[in-house]
């Protein structure tokens, strides 16, 4: 686990008009705990991946992947399409990481994504073990003690948040800046209400309660000692 007091988001960065194609590419990360910006003029820093929808591998390909990793700083550049063997080639003699097609399974693009970060970054999990909890990125899969968790999106979204710093506050401006994209309109009660919902349906069944309150702060998920304690 990382240590407390890191950067709690997942960015990602999609470039090009909201076509339906990259529109399922957004909701995929977003789904599975990512904050996702979408633009036309890329700009910006932090950001893990950066994904282009090309309609073909040009000469004006290997500028564009330029531009969009020095734009957005990104650590890793995905090119989205329909390709041939040989296209998929020269996208990545172009500058790619990788190339993905177009409508390529959900749980294949995370997996691809999570196994290039860990291998450049070496830092990103694509499940998280804590106590009797698992949270499966790439599935999107929750279980505790053997047992199926169903969670909202955004309910989804805090809970890889806390897991990624299992044992650490998160405040909740944190969770604001990460599930709201820090729009001014959202405030502490709607992530306590977040928050509220979430401890029902990872705590409500179960003894032990991981997802704790930390006052003044924000919210924490028990790590395994914490647990250990408790029982």
């Amino acid at each position: 686990m990382a240590g407390c007091g890191g950067r709690w988001s997942m960015r990602a960065y999609l470039w090009g008009d909201r076509t339906p194609h990259l529109l399922r590419v957004e909701r995929i990360f977003q789904e599975r705990g990512w904050q996702v910006d979408h633009g036309v003029s890329p700009a910006g820093q932090g950001y893990e991946i950066a994904i282009i929808e090309c309609d073909g591998v040009d000469r004006s390909t290997r500028a564009r992947i330029a531009e969009l990793r020095r734009a957005v700083e990104a650590e890793l550049v995905l090119v989205l399409g329909d390709f041939s063997a040989a296209e998929r080639g020269r996208g990545l003699s172009l500058g790619a990481d990788d190339v993905i097609e177009r409508d390529a399974p959900a749980a294949l693009v995370m997996s691809r994504v999570m196994a290039f970060l860990r291998l450049r970054l070496g830092r990103f999990q694509d499940s998280y073990q804590i106590g009797e909890l698992t949270v499966d990125l790439c599935r999107r899969r929750v279980r505790r003690r053997g047992h199926d968790i169903l969670l909202s999106q955004r309910e989804f979204q805090l809970l890889v948040l806390l897991a990624r710093d299992a044992g650490c506050p998160l405040p909740r401006s944190a969770i604001i800046e990460s599930l709201w994209a820090g729009d001014l309109g959202v405030g502490d009660n709607a992530v306590d209400a977040l928050a509220s919902r979430l401890r029902r349906r990872i705590d409500g069944p179960f003894d032990g309660k991981m997802l704790r309150t930390v006052r003044g702060v924000g919210y924490c998920l028990a790590a395994d000692r914490d647990l250990l304690l408790a029982s």
